[in-house]
């Protein structure tokens, strides 16, 4: 069997797991962000690490997603500004409450939040900041991983809280330990990470049934079409001019 055989069998397993094992809790979602969506709201979004930043970057702005989508796209913590500064934030107590403030985040605001392992300081400092402004998180993650890592790890949040304790929805995207899921005879490290497809796939997924309830309200929503169409000018040029004052980095 070919390496990538293995690591597709790998994959689909996964998300055959999401599958049968997640949809409920995405489809209370995907109900919530509906509400929200044709309550004329926004809908915020953070990926609280160095790849999981990458969840926000699907979420926004891409063809077949939600116009109405606001990223937390805070520079600070992703890779481009550097790996020690990336690992720096990520292990910051205090990173969180600074980042909803400035992003005016509030009561009754629906905030995704997205990180594999679900402990690191940057993502319960935002999850507990979103508590306390009495928002509403959808928490996307992998709570086996969270449960199974060291209360003593330094990556952990003072708290030693899990994000799928704190969120008021949880779906579970079933990464296993460590990630990566291909081993070689006589090398000790697994290779080939799974869960930035995982995450892909449970987002676009959450897209499709949020878009589904808000046309079983009878209602259209704002949906970006391909830059590539033909017809992508005329079809996103007004969403832009909906959004560009609403949402900061439209």
């Amino acid at each position: 069997m070919t390496l990538g055989k293995i690591y597709a069998d790998e994959i689909l397993h996964r998300i055959h797991l999401i599958l049968k094992n997640s949809e409920k809790q995405l489809l209370l979602a995907s109900k919530c962000l509906s509400e929200r969506i044709v309550d004329g709201r926004l809908i915020y979004a953070i990926g609280t690490g160095a790849h999981s930043y990458m969840a926000v970057e699907e979420l926004f702005y891409r063809a077949g997603g939600l116009a109405n989508i606001y990223p937390l796209l805070d520079t600070h913590h992703c890779l481009s500004a550097g790996l020690e500064n990336s690992l720096k934030i990520e292990r910051d107590n205090d990173y969180g409450p600074q980042l909803i403030k400035e992003h005016n985040i509030g009561k009754e605001d629906v905030v995704i939040v997205y990180n594999t392992y679900g402990v690191n300081s940057l993502t319960i400092s935002v999850a507990q900041s979103i508590r306390n402004v009495e928002g509403l998180i959808i928490a996307i993650t992998s709570p086996s991983i969270s449960k199974s890592i060291p209360l003593n790890h330094p990556s952990r949040h003072i708290s030693g809280k899990n994000l799928c304790d704190i969120s008021d929805i949880t779906i579970d995207i079933f990464t296993p330990p460590g990630d990566a899921v291909l081993e070689f005879e006589k090398f000790p490290v697994k290779v080939s990470s799974i869960s930035t497809i995982l995450m892909s796939f449970t987002i676009n997924w959450l897209i499709a049934e949020t878009v589904n309830e808000i046309l079983c309200k009878d209602r259209i929503p704002d949906v970006w079409k391909s830059n590539y169409l033909t017809d992508a000018e005329k079809h996103n040029d007004p969403i832009i001019e909906k959004y560009k004052n609403k949402i900061r980095f439209m």
